[in-house]
């Protein structure tokens, strides 16, 4: 059942536009501004590589996760996330004890994601909230007017290393509709001044897994899928 409140200040009523604005302003609001510094790869070999990092780097592998992921774009007349290079995004995420294989949680974010700031390394704002639930949120952006584009799941083996020092989340990734492996490697960080050192730093960690700075892919999963 769905209950409409005509009073409520998301009620879109004669002006859906501003209720969107609305809508923004709450999303800018809710998390402080971090920055993601990532570097995917294709994986050439997957048991070579996670040998590499739970071995040679005393890497921690305690969980899988599977994140089901949906992609919006902006109201009609209003731009195109495709043109300006953003993404909206709704995950559900299950954690997955590797040992034991039970369901550890169940958790529900929104994320927005801003235009990349580098053309080597994929790195750019990202805003995170948590919902408790992707359900009702996704009614929500659609009553907004926010167009629903494509869903997609991501089966992650989640591995944390040390490396110089500075904690890497390594994700070694199996994506609907993507053929073979992918491994991301990420730090967020708050400070734009930092940037720099960090993409340093994962550059030098791709040389000590065995790859090239001309391995790097930058499209995110959402790019690679639509430009298949």
């Amino acid at each position: 059942m769905i209950s409409i409140i005509r009073e409520s200040p998301f009620d879109p009523g004669p002006n859906p536009g501003g209720a969107t604005l609305i809508f923004q302003k709450m999303l800018s609001i809710v998390d402080s501004k971090m920055f993601e510094i990532e570097i995917k790869l294709k994986i050439r070999n997957k048991e070579e590589l996670k040998s590499k990092l739970l071995k040679d780097f005393k890497g921690i592998h305690k969980i899988n996760l599977v994140n089901y992921d949906l992609y919006y774009n902006k109201p009609v007349g209003t731009g195109d996330f495709s043109h300006t290079d953003e993404a909206l995004r709704v995950r559900s995420t299950t954690e997955i004890d590797i040992k034991t294989r039970k369901i550890l949680k169940n958790t529900n974010d929104i994320t927005y994601k801003g235009p990349k700031l580098d053309n080597i390394i994929k790195s750019r704002v990202e805003h995170v909230c948590k919902i408790s639930d992707s359900d009702i949120m996704d009614l929500i952006l659609q009553a907004l007017g926010y167009r629903k584009v494509i869903s997609i799941l991501k089966q992650r083996e989640v591995i944390h290393i040390e490396f110089q020092e500075k904690k890497i989340e390594c994700l070694i990734d199996k994506i609907e509709n993507l053929e073979g492996w992918y491994f991301e490697a990420e730090v967020m960080v708050e400070n734009h001044n930092e940037l720099n050192a960090i993409k340093e730093l994962l550059l030098e960690f791709i040389t000590a897994i065995g790859y090239e700075k001309s391995d790097i892919i930058v499209d995110s999963y959402l790019d690679l899928i639509q430009n298949r």
